[in-house]
């Protein structure tokens, strides 16, 4: 079932709060802190707008919050120390892959595909659910639809948010949205991502330390569940299912990695004390473009590509963009053996650390083999 109701949220509000009561230590707290937070988000994106946050019976005070606030500020600043030293890297990574995609993505933009989007709901859930079972996961499907751990809100956490995943890191309780859910493409896809990031929670075995490293540090967040959005546009291409339809999906997915990718060697190229300061926040499209415009080509429109942007976050855009570049890599061995095989298993295990160069270059995650499995991945398109 797909809840579009708060009640069951609430519920959960009040044992999160208990929860914090009596939690053992500074992690645990802040790890709930994030999740209450997002609980608020939650209730507020299902319509009730009028709610308030209520800093005494969540935190035990605004005193707590702020040490909350703190204990965020020592994290946003060991990210950003390591963004600076491993900024080379992604520099010359991006770099060196960004012309190819140009080149590439060029060859096949603009297409214009027959787009026929809507599913009966019989169809669709019978769809979601026989590729999850493709991945040996219709149990989990079978969890998340069945007990009601599916909304659909009526809007999302931003203006271009069409979904998110709430996680309990306690108690490991998993809630999936989708905004405004029909039984379409979009609410397909979107449900199919976030249903990534519902298994890469399932299988999270850390400790509290562990989950606040992967949310705060990591930039191995969207991997998963970008993995899962293109294993489900092999799935639907290969089972014959609204071909032109999945296509224009694709060249959807493709020119937003190439924006985030974009955005990302873009931040590369600013001065490191900019982020040591988190300055590059306050500058102006104008100024960001005078800043990195030699890099680029006289007749580019560096300016107007930032100016459209409405929050350059260096956390949220390095995610998506490796979620894109690693997800690519995972993708062959996922679809051909399952999520235990010994490629997926190291990124589990490495998933919750802070950027290492050395885990790309291990993995055989480089630019040259990106460039490969995304000329095989543009192919599809031709099919």
């Amino acid at each position: 079932m797909i809840r579009t109701d708060s009640k069951t949220l609430y519920r959960k509000l009040d044992l999160a709060r208990r929860l914090m009561r009596n939690a053992k230590n500074s992690d645990e707290r802040l790890a709930l802190v994030n999740y209450i937070g997002n609980l608020y988000h939650s209730i507020y994106c299902l319509g009730e707008k009028n709610l308030t946050f209520d800093h005494d019976k969540s935190f035990g005070g605004k005193k707590n919050y702020k040490k909350f606030m703190r204990k965020l500020d020592i994290y946003t600043d060991r990210l950003l120390q390591n963004y600076v030293s491993c900024k080379d890297f992604h520099q010359s990574f991006f770099g060196e892959i960004l012309p190819e995609i140009e080149a590439s993505i060029n060859t096949v933009l603009p297409s214009s595909y027959d787009v026929d989007s809507q599913f009966t709901k019989a169809d669709f859930l019978t769809i979601v659910h026989d590729f999850m079972s493709s991945l040996k996961l219709e149990d989990l499907w079978n969890f998340f639809y069945q007990n009601g751990n599916i909304y659909s809100t009526v809007s999302g956490t931003t203006r271009d948010n069409l979904g998110f995943t709430l996680y309990n890191p306690i108690n490991g309780d998993i809630d999936l949205f989708v905004k405004d859910f029909q039984y379409d493409m979009e609410s397909m896809n979107t449900l199919v991502h976030e249903m990534g990031h519902g298994y890469d929670l399932s299988r999270f075995d850390g400790s509290v330390i562990d989950y606040n490293h992967y949310f705060y540090l990591s930039f191995y967040g969207e991997v998963v569940s970008r993995l899962f959005e293109r294993l489900l546009f092999r799935y639907l291409l290969k089972n014959n299912i609204k071909k032109d339809t999945v296509k224009d999906r694709i060249l959807f997915f493709e020119d937003l990695n190439h924006d985030l990718i974009l955005q990302s060697y873009i931040l590369s190229l600013l001065d490191e004390n900019f982020f040591i300061d988190d300055d590059y926040l306050d500058f102006t499209a104008e100024e960001i473009a005078k800043m990195v415009k030699k890099y680029f080509l006289e007749d580019a429109d560096i300016q107007g590509f930032i100016s459209q942007i409405d929050d350059m976050n260096l956390s949220d855009v390095y995610s998506y963009s490796y979620g894109d570049i690693i997800s690519i890599f995972l993708c062959d061995a996922v679809e051909e053996d399952g999520f235990d095989t010994e490629i997926f298993s190291y990124f589990l295990d490495n998933r919750k650390e802070l950027f290492q160069e050395s885990f790309m270059r291990e993995c055989g995650f480089g630019p040259g083999n990106y460039i490969k499995q995304y000329h095989k991945e543009l192919n599809l398109l031709k099919r």
